[in-house]
């Protein structure tokens, strides 16, 4: 396995892991995103901080992008060297 594999490999599972996170991790996944919305249509007050966990969320999502460029470079990389 090459540099570039291994780094490949490193960004896949730094990527799966947030993904993961918002969909059903424990601090900002989309279970809590839910439980506020449906507190919000009850008109009760939310029960976690919902600026907070957006914040949280949005850094999740901006850090899955860069990975996401970061992967399609080192591919691009990867194919040159095979060519």
């Amino acid at each position: 396995m090459n540099d570039i594999e291994k780094q490949l490999l490193k960004i896949n599972a730094e990527k799966t892991a947030l993904q993961s996170e918002l969909s059903a991790g424990k601090e900002y996944g989309d279970w809590k995103i839910a439980k506020c919305y449906e507190c919000s249509l009850m008109n009760q007050e939310a029960p976690y901080a919902i600026t907070e966990l957006h914040e949280k969320r949005q850094k999740a999502r901006n850090r899955i992008n860069e990975l996401e460029s970061l992967e399609a470079e080192l591919n691009t990389k990867k194919q040159d060297k095979t060519h």
